[in-house]
């Protein structure tokens, strides 16, 4: 979304506004939330647009269209992906694992759409295609092969488990990568006084020796001067 169609308050917002390059300093967890529920919003709104012509759909009018929409709703969440990665913290955590079920629900709704599904079968189809690029038509193959695999053919219950399998999926991915950063934060040994002095690093003197984290700098030099 140009700067010019946000408010003075998205304006202000660093996830909102997607001018330049993302402003993580200026990113907080409290932000998070209201962020992506606007622009899920916008996005929904866009996509029923793209639905009321998907019956004579082109390459602009729904390919380039849709991937447009997608990657503005990645630009608004890949900066707070990668705080949450890389400034664990319990605010982020908290507004991830709100943010999770809703990304999940937006993602299967798209790609179950039958709308969008048929426009795309439907460019795939037409006197048109061959004129595409090599790239823009795996573009479109890709997308018919991934509607299929979003479940867009299934009916009824099994659309709707579907739905919830994916859902689940995404908090459990989330918990494992949480735990995966507790275990590394959490993981120490022991070394040489006199070879951690040698190496530079730090970590509080044990009687054992020195304490030594996972840290990048520390483990860096640890296998430089092979502190273990």
């Amino acid at each position: 979304m140009s700067s010019q169609h946000l408010s003075s308050s998205d304006t202000s917002d660093p996830l909102l506004n997607l001018a330049g390059l993302p402003r993580f300093s200026e990113i907080d967890a409290d932000q998070v939330e209201r962020a992506l529920d606007l622009t899920l919003a916008r996005s929904r709104e866009q996509i029923k647009t793209l639905e009321a012509a998907a019956h004579h759909a082109t390459w602009e009018s729904l390919a380039s269209a849709l991937q447009d929409i997608e990657e503005h709703l990645d630009r608004v969440w890949s900066p707070v992906s990668h705080l949450n990665a890389v400034k664990d913290s319990e605010a982020f955590r908290s507004a991830v694992e709100a943010c999770l079920p809703k990304l999940s629900a937006f993602h299967t709704e798209v790609g179950q759409n039958l709308a969008l599904f048929n426009g795309y079968k439907d460019i795939a189809s037409a006197s048109g295609f061959e004129a595409l690029s090599p790239a823009r038509k795996k573009i479109i193959q890709n997308a018919i092969r991934e509607f299929r695999l979003s479940g867009a053919e299934l009916e009824g219950d099994a659309k709707k488990r579907f739905g919830e399998i994916v859902s689940e999926l995404s908090t459990l991915t989330n918990k494992f990568d949480q735990n995966l950063l507790d275990a590394t934060d959490h993981w120490c040994a022991f070394g040489s006084a006199a070879k951690c002095a040698r190496s530079g690093s730090r970590g509080g003197k044990r009687s054992r020796g020195e304490r030594l984290a996972l840290y990048v700098k520390s483990a860096f030099l640890c296998a430089l001067y092979d502190v273990l």
